[in-house]
C-alpha cells in the first residue's frame, strides 16, 4: 500500500549542546498540533507567517491542503489571499467565529466519513484521500477571555482531541499556558515558547530549562521529551511592511507559475459580510445571478455557504421572521411584500392596531413605485375602519376583526385560527385552497354557524385568492 509521506515544515533552528550542533527545527503537520506561547512582540505571529509561507512552498500545486485562520490579533489579514487559505475571519463579529467552528465541524465530519476508521497518516494516497486541514488561531487567550465565545469551547476541545488522526491540525498562539489553554495542551505534542516567565517554562514542558536570552523569535521548543533553545525563521528576508508585501506577491506569482488555479481556489474561499448586502454588492459574495423569477423571492444569501436563499411564495404557507432590534426583520418583510405585490393573484391583509407597529412598513412601501400607483399607503394606514382600499389591500385594526377575517375568508378552514403574535413583524402567507367539507367536518364555532361558510350547496369551499396576512 502506498502510504502518505510526512509533511514537514521548517520553522527555525535549534541548538543541540550534546551534539554541539545547530539543526533545523521542523514540524510534521500530519502528526502534530502546535502551541506557540510568548509575550507581545516576541515572535508568535511571525512564526505563524513563516508556517503559512512554508506550507505553500511545500505544498506546491496541491488540491489537498486547506487552511482556515481565526485572527484575534489582526496581523494575518495580508496572508488571507494566499490560495490555500480558504477562510480568514477576524473576531470583530461573533458570527464569524460561529461560522468558523461550524465549517470545521463539518470538515472534520467529512474527513471521518472518508477515512472510515483509518488514521489519516496511514490512508492510501489516492484521490479518495481527504484534504488535510490546518486551523490557525492567533491569540487564543482572547478567545477564552470573552464570555461570548464560551459556547465554542467544547467544539475546540473536540477538534483538538479528534482532529489529528482525521487530518485536521491545530496551530495556536497565546500569551501563557494558563486556565482553559493549559487543559488543551494534552492534545498538543509540539510546543514553542518565547520570553515567558521562568516558572512558566516548567508548567509548559514539565522539565526545568534555562530561560533563553531575550531576542525576538528566540525561545524554547520541544522534540518529544527534550527541550532545546530555538530561533524562529522569518517568512521572508524581512518583514518590514513593504518587503513583506513584495514577498507575498512573489509567492503568489510562484504559485501561479506552478499551475495553481487561483480562480478555482477563490471560488472555494469562505467570505465574510462587510457592510450591506444589496444589488450593488451582490457579486462580491456570489457568482450566482440575481435572477427575478415569477412567484420566487430572493431573500438573500445563506450565511455559511453564501448559496442563494429563495422563498417560493406560492408554495409557502407560513413565514416567521425573528431577530433582535435592527437585525433586518423589517427589510426582509419589505422584500416579501414587494415581491408578493407583483403577483396579480395576491391580496395584502394588514393588522395594524393602535400601537401603529406597521406604520414604518407603510411609509417604506409608499415609496415603492408599483404600490404608489395603486394607492397611497400613507393615506391607507390612517383609514382603520376595515374597508377595502382598492382590491389589493385590506387594513384591520382589531384582533377580533383580524381573526374573523381569517376564519370567514375560508383559507384552510379545517385549521384553527392562527396564533396572534404581539410583534408587528410576523408575516403569514395563506396559499390557495380547495377543500370539500362534509357536515361533520364543519368548524363548530359561533361565527361559522351564524354567517355560514362561503361555498356552494354541496359544501365546496371556494378557491379563494391567496392573501399575505401581516399581524
Amino acid at each position: 500500500m502506498n502510504k502518505m509521506e510526512k509533511f514537514l515544515l521548517k520553522l527555525g533552528l535549534y541548538d543541540d549542546p550534546q551534539e554541539q550542533s545547530q539543526e533545523e527545527y521542523s514540524i510534521d503537520l500530519y502528526e502534530s498540533n502546535l502551541a506557540i506561547f510568548g509575550t507581545a512582540s516576541s515572535g508568535k505571529t511571525t512564526l505563524l507567517k513563516t508556517l503559512l509561507v512554508h506550507l505553500h512552498n511545500k505544498a506546491g500545486k496541491s488540491d489537498k491542503k486547506h487552511v482556515y485562520i481565526l485572527d484575534f490579533s489582526n496581523h494575518l489579514k495580508s496572508y488571507a489571499d494566499l490560495p490555500y487559505v480558504l477562510a480568514y475571519f477576524d473576531a470583530s463579529n461573533e458570527e464569524n467565529v460561529r461560522r468558523m467552528f461550524k465549517i470545521l465541524e463539518e470538515k472534520l465530519s467529512e474527513n471521518v466519513k472518508k477515512l472510515d476508521g483509518e488514521h489519516f497518516v496511514g490512508f492510501e494516497a489516492t484521490e479518495k484521500r481527504p484534504a488535510h486541514i490546518t486551523f490557525i488561531i492567533d491569540g487564543l487567550n482572547s478567545f477564552f477571555s470573552q464570555s461570548r465565545f464560551d459556547k465554542y469551547h467544547e467544539t475546540l476541545t473536540k477538534i483538538s482531541r479528534e482532529g489529528k488522526k482525521n487530518g485536521l491540525t491545530i496551530v495556536f498562539t497565546a500569551n501563557e499556558p494558563v486556565g482553559n489553554i493549559s487543559r488543551l495542551l494534552f492534545y498538543f505534542d509540539r510546543k514553542i515558547a518565547f520570553d515567558l516567565p521562568k516558572d512558566r517554562y516548567f508548567d509548559l514542558f514539565s522539565v526545568r530549562v534555562d530561560k533563553p536570552m531575550v531576542l525576538e523569535r528566540r525561545g524554547i521548543a520541544n522534540i518529544g521529551g527534550n527541550c532545546y533553545e530555538f530561533q524562529g525563521f522569518l517568512p521572508f528576508r524581512s518583514i518590514k511592511q513593504g518587503e513583506e508585501r513584495n514577498g507575498l506577491k512573489t509567492l503568489n506569482e510562484k504559485m501561479k507559475a506552478l499551475g495553481v488555479d487561483f480562480d478555482s481556489w477563490n471560488l472555494m474561499k469562505k467570505k465574510s459580510f462587510v457592510g450591506n448586502l444589496d444589488i450593488t454588492t451582490w457579486s462580491m459574495y456570489t457568482n450566482s445571478p440575481l435572477e427575478v423569477k415569477e412567484g420566487v423571492l430572493i431573500a438573500g444569501l445563506d450565511y455559511y455557504t453564501f448559496d442563494v436563499y429563495e422563498i417560493d411564495l406560492r408554495a409557502t404557507q407560513t413565514i416567521a421572521i425573528y431577530g433582535n432590534k435592527e437585525s433586518g426583520k423589517t427589510n426582509l418583510l419589505l422584500r416579501i411584500l414587494i415581491g408578493t405585490f407583483r403577483m396579480p393573484e395576491v391580496r395584502l391583509v394588514f393588522w395594524n392596531d393602535k400601537r401603529g407597529g406597521l406604520n414604518e412598513i407603510f411609509d417604506a412601501l409608499d415609496k415603492f413605485d408599483d404600490i404608489r400607483e395603486q394607492n397611497s399607503l400613507s393615506k391607507i394606514y390612517k383609514d382603520i375602519n376595515g374597508e377595502y382600499i382598492a382590491d389589493k389591500i385590506k387594513i384591520l385594526s382589531s384582533q377580533a376583526d383580524f381573526e374573523r377575517y381569517i376564519r370567514e375568508e375560508g383559507y384552510f378552514p379545517e385549521l384553527p385560527s392562527p396564533p396572534v403574535s404581539s410583534s408587528p413583524y410576523s408575516a403569514t402567507s395563506y396559499p390557495s385552497a380547495s377543500v370539500k367539507k362534509t357536515n361533520s367536518e364543519k368548524p363548530e364555532n359561533k361565527d361559522s354557524k351564524e354567517k355560514g361558510e362561503k361555498g356552494d350547496s354541496e359544501g365546496h369551499i371556494k378557491k379563494l385568492t391567496p392573501s399575505i396576512v401581516i399581524p
